[in-house]
């Protein structure tokens, strides 16, 4: 899985190595490095304790917008081969929007440990016919399963059409497996011009993807409904009464037949995606219209709570009762709390678009936890959570500029956290583009105190 839990907070609460003593410029740093084939966009994955090959391994698994996937080991330097890798298709080609020169896999896959199957999506160009396919992988062999390759398609009831052929559809959210079912977010599937975009969330059975269980379209009844799913590649996270995701930028009614759910965050079922709830911020008009995404920063879920919060390109973190989300604000009702985070695109009123994320991770102390945020424009700033709100007087540090990689993740070791962000010089937000990577550590506690940079 990405982002550690189900709850999607960014946090490795089973940290073992990383202390005050071994993060340090003499003690922490590359130990090795894998060549692959192509940008990587979706997050490494490891496995540790893997029976493969013959042993008992650490492994680590890296997919590709070439469409590969590999498997090295993550701990023996020397071992510079994978155990295994696969090409699943010639990818799509890529644009200046995202910037990689292919699309392939684009979002974190997703790794069901007791069935040890893979889940991935890869979008696969044949001539001038472009899928999504779904792909269930044996992560001892890289063999499939589950009756895979399964192809996904997207209907259009008011344009009365059904897409396979999906040109620059983008999967970018991590994928999700709860309960033996997977579910999979896409963003600008196209069945007109570019105006017209749109965004899926679909439901398979994890054992047999032939099946699929449900569909949620995010603006079924606008015709450039703009309603994309894509989280900044954060995974969707799930409780026991539902699945939540937040909506791009778009039209927004809940009295349309059917009703549209741009710019707005949404709790499904599990399994059938039928809406159970949803939050619409007073301004997504505004947002809608100038692309200041509501959805660049997915949903976190906070562990012992009925609260989950959300945040965009705004730089605006939305607290949300799970069980009665408000609708749409001022009008049907109120977010819990609403506070101004971080720097965010529509501070400059003057162009307000952007392309940017708003990092974040979550370290739960009970009613004490913290928030981190970091946007691409501002500094690292701390929250506490007292059990019911975030105290919205900040600790923050200043930073090195670079863009914040999505998840930012905390490692907690004996009861030390540290906030690890990756950067990268090149921009985008990608964790690997054939160039180095780096990584910032400063205490969780006082961000202030930097350890390694």
């Amino acid at each position: 899985m990405a982002q550690y839990n189900f709850d999607r907070t960014g946090a490795n609460s089973s940290e073992l190595v990383l202390t005050t003593g071994t993060v340090n410029p003499s003690g922490f740093g590359k130990l090795f490095s894998r060549a692959v084939d192509d940008s990587v966009y979706g997050l490494p994955l490891i496995i540790p304790n893997l029976t493969i090959a013959g042993g008992v391994h650490d492994v680590l698994f890296v997919v590709t917008m070439n469409n590969s996937v590999y498997a090295f080991d993550a701990a023996d330097a020397a071992r510079t081969q994978p155990y295994w890798s696969v090409n699943l298709g010639t990818p799509d080609v890529g644009d200046s929007w995202i910037g990689p020169i292919h699309f392939g896999i684009l979002g974190t896959p997703f790794i069901d440990v007791a069935t040890n199957a893979m889940y991935v999506v890869a979008e696969i160009q044949n001539g001038t016919d472009v899928g999504l396919y779904v792909h269930a992988l044996d992560i001892t062999t890289g063999q499939q399963k589950y009756g895979s390759p399964q192809r996904m398609s997207f209907s259009f009831p008011t344009e009365g059409v059904t897409l396979t052929n999906v040109t620059g559809g983008i999967q970018r959210a991590g994928l999700l497996v709860s309960n033996g079912v997977l579910y999979v977010a896409v963003a600008n599937i196209l069945p007109g011009d570019d105006n017209s975009q749109e965004g899926f969330v679909q439901s398979f059975d994890a054992h047999d993807l032939t099946h699929q269980l449900g569909n949620f379209q995010a603006t079924p009844s606008a015709r450039e409904g703009k309603g994309g799913i894509w989280e900044a590649g954060r995974g969707l996270p799930v409780d026991a009464s539902g699945v939540y995701f937040s909506v791009a930028g778009g039209a927004y009614s809940s009295t349309a037949t059917p009703p549209n759910f741009g710019s707005s965050i949404v709790k499904v079922a599990p399994s059938t995606l039928n809406v159970q709830d949803w939050f619409a911020p007073q301004n997504w008009q505004y947002l809608f219209d100038n692309n200041v995404d509501p959805a660049a920063g997915g949903v976190t879920l906070i562990p012992g709570t009925q609260l989950l919060f959300a945040g965009g390109k705004e730089g605006v973190i939305y607290l949300l009762n799970r069980n009665s989300m408000g609708h749409l604000e001022d009008t049907d009702g109120q977010a819990v709390q609403r506070f101004q985070a971080g720097f965010g695109c529509a501070q400059n009123i003057a162009a307000p678009d952007c392309a940017q994320s708003l990092g974040t991770a979550y370290w739960d102390r009970g009613n004490d936890g913290m928030l981190y945020v970091w946007d691409k424009t501002g500094v690292l700033r701390a929250y506490h959570f007292d059990g019911q709100i975030f105290d919205t007087a900040t600790s923050s540090a200043q930073t090195p500029s670079g863009y914040v990689v999505l998840p930012s993740p905390i490692t907690l070791p004996a009861n030390t956290a540290y906030y690890l962000v990756s950067q990268e010089a090149l921009g985008g937000d990608q964790w690997y583009e054939h160039g180095a990577l780096t990584s910032t550590s400063v205490a969780a506690i006082n961000s202030s105190v930097y350890f390694y940079n």
